[in-house]
Order: structure tokens, then sequence, then C-alpha cells
């Protein structure tokens, strides 16, 4: 790196080279990234489908009338997002003490109503959050 001479602005400058090389290189178009904490005020977009993943959960047929209890509880502990055509959020969801569930959801371009895509439940969702389809 060429100096000025000045030591001043020799630190400022290497500061911010070491900052750049510190940061984490974004992920691609499409790509599945991770949220940062002041996206977790998606709580919202969670709590829409919580009866849709309640009764996925189940395994009860949407067309089927049930009465369907909530979760013991239903917080959200971690966050992916992936822009696609709308946005995917992957959505780490504690269900009960020692219990995680793992959601897809959908929210298209043109302001819908959250769609639950996919839900991961058992052994898998205690792992760590990761892009899932199925």
């Amino acid at each position: 790196m060429a100096t000025t001479g000045d030591e001043g602005t020799d630190a400022a400058r290497q500061e911010v080279l070491e900052q750049d090389a510190a940061r984490a290189a974004p992920a691609p178009p499409g790509g599945a990234q991770a949220a940062t904490a002041a996206a977790m005020q998606n709580q919202h977009v969670a709590d829409e489908v919580s009866g849709a993943a309640r009764r996925m959960y189940l395994d009860i047929p949407g067309d089927v009338m049930a009465k369907v209890t909530p979760f013991e509880r239903y917080e959200v502990v971690d966050l992916m997002t992936q822009v696609v055509n709308g946005t995917n959020y992957f959505f780490k969801v504690k269900i009960a003490a020692f219990e995680f569930i793992h959601l897809r959801v959908h929210v298209s371009l043109f302001g819908d109503e959250p769609k639950l895509v996919a839900m991961r439940k058992g052994e898998v969702a205690a792992g760590p959050l990761e892009f899932f389809e199925e």
C-alpha cells in the first residue's frame, strides 16, 4: 500500500482496508443469507402463518375442519431471507422448551398474505437453520 507520509491518514486508510477485508462477502442474487438482528422484527410474518404451521405440524390437511390449539410458544429465534419472485423467509421457531420447527414462508412482491411453503420438524429442526425446499 502506498503511504501518504501522514501517520493519521495512513492509519485511517489501513483501518478501512482491514474492516473491508473482515466484512463477509454478500450472498449472490437468489442465494440464502443470514439476516441482521434488526430483521428479527419479522416475527409478525411468522405469526401470520402460525395457524397453518400448527396444522402442518399436526398433519391436518387444509380442507379438514378441525379446532387447532396454538403452540405452547411461538418465538422466532433465527431468520434467513432469500430474494426470489418475492421473499422467502426461513424461520427457526421455538415452539416448546426444547422443541423447534423450521418454516419456509413466501411473501410475494404484490403484497399478498405470507404463505407457508414448507416445514421441518423433529431432529433436523433442532439443528442450525439452513435453506430447504421440501
